[in-house]
């Protein structure tokens, strides 16, 4: 069912679709500004955001319910035309594995369209713990965005030991295979902002409201979140 993948429908979402899976927990203004960014450098027609269930890699950490997390995402982008929120995690059962999110979301929407999927350069960095990491590209190009601190350099080395059998042409930060673009390094300022930080803000009653779209801000008052 439509309603299942992405509220909207999958008829709005045209051909290049994003796709940008996480906890947010909360949703922050960087998240916005990657959001912007993604849609922008990569011309997508439509970006749908995907909260994760149960993500693998933070079984051990505590995270708030999925509804809170899905309203604070529709409060965040609200205003924002051709992104959709989508509940596609929500009732799997087990973890939140990226490649079954992918395999689930390209049986829906078909093999013409094209999903381009944001990761983390710290995601990257371990993306050989990835369940199937080497298929990811195959099913969605990668779009690498920097995050505060990072380096080039390190980036494109870890590009190469996840993915040794693929090429870049004259060093534009794109890399392929078969001639098929699989990997493309996001340019974008990076934004100091996370979700742990402004919990901790939170917790110890400092300032964390500019870190957080208004409405969001709102939210977490009225639901007293992160205290």
């Amino acid at each position: 069912m439509v309603a299942e993948i992405v509220d909207g429908g999958i008829g709005q979402l045209g051909e290049r679709i994003g796709v940008f899976g996480g906890t947010f927990d909360p949703v922050h203004s960087g998240h916005c500004a990657l959001a912007e960014q993604f849609k922008q450098q990569c011309a997508l027609d439509s970006l749908v955001v995907i909260p994760a269930a149960t993500p693998p890699h933070k079984l051990s950490l505590p995270l708030s319910a999925f509804e809170h997390r899905f309203v604070m995402l529709t409060l965040a982008f609200a205003e924002v035309q051709n992104i959709f929120i989508s509940r596609l995690e929500q009732f799997r059962e087990g973890p939140s594995f990226t490649i079954d999110t992918l395999r689930h979301l390209k049986k829906i929407i078909g093999d013409k369209r094209k999903l381009f999927l944001a990761i983390g350069e710290d995601a990257l960095a371990e993306i050989h713990t990835w369940k199937q990491y080497r298929s990811i590209p195959d099913l969605a190009c990668l779009v690498v965005f920097n995050r505060p601190f990072g380096v080039l350099s390190e980036t494109e080395e870890n590009v190469r030991k996840a993915f040794p059998d693929y090429y870049s042409l004259n060093n534009n930060r794109r890399y392929f295979e078969n001639n098929i673009e699989k990997i493309t390094l996001l340019n974008m300022p990076a934004v100091d902002i996370s979700s742990t930080r402004i919990k901790q803000a939170i917790g110890e009653n400092e300032q964390w409201q500019a870190m957080v779209p208004e409405a969001v801000s709102r939210y977490i008052v009225e639901h007293h979140l992160y205290k």
